[in-house]
């Protein structure tokens, strides 16, 4: 499944790939590497047996089998990444994983900073959307669980964001929006609907 990047701006920003992007410090700390592993999300067997289906059941609402949905993989990100390693512009990169964004994103958020993420900013891809509206998964538990559509999330400083989305483009990835920002806090996630 495609995802596209996104990213964030603010008086600090943040790129996404194959998701958002958020704003980060343009001073400051530097961004921390993450000293915890990200846990591995669920497999696909929970949701399918938790709506009564089987991985060859149809899901309309997806143009597919049920397993053929759950276990699409994920497309690798380095292509539009490696390009960037060099060129001082990225702050830090969360990959979302199990987790979601509430839980990844911070870990790669300085002391004393939060994310704002607006979920406007992008449509949530139908895989998700299936996911929440079949199995009455509350929303925040939603954005706990999965990456909602941001796969890989990149904080860059809000300077350098026209630079960066430029530099996506040229890689490959011409779908970078904008859709959040770093603001003062406690390393965590606040979204703005």
């Amino acid at each position: 499944m495609y995802r596209p990047l996104a990213v964030a701006a603010a008086a600090a920003a943040v790129l996404a790939v194959g998701g958002v992007a958020f704003a980060a410090p343009t001073t400051g700390p530097t961004v921390p590497t993450p000293s915890t592993p990200t846990a591995a999300a669920p497999g696909p067997k929970q949701p399918i047996e938790h709506l009564g289906l089987s991985v060859s059941s149809p899901v309309a609402a997806l143009d597919t089998t049920a397993g053929a949905a759950l276990l699409t993989p994920h497309r690798s990100y380095l292509p539009v990444i490696r390009p960037l390693l060099g060129a001082g512009l990225l702050k830090g990169l969360a990959h979302i994983t199990g987790g979601g964004v509430t839980d990844n994103l911070p870990r790669v958020l300085p002391e004393g900073t939060s994310a704002e993420i607006d979920r406007r900013g992008w449509l949530v891809p139908p895989l998700f959307a299936w996911l929440v509206s079949a199995g009455g998964v509350p929303r925040e538990d939603a954005w706990r669980t999965f990456n909602m559509g941001m796969g890989l999330l990149a904080v860059v400083a809000a300077a350098d964001v026209d630079r960066l989305l430029a530099s996506l483009r040229e890689a490959g990835e011409p779908n970078a929006v904008v859709v959040g920002r770093i603001v003062p806090g406690d390393r965590t996630v606040r979204y703005v609907d």
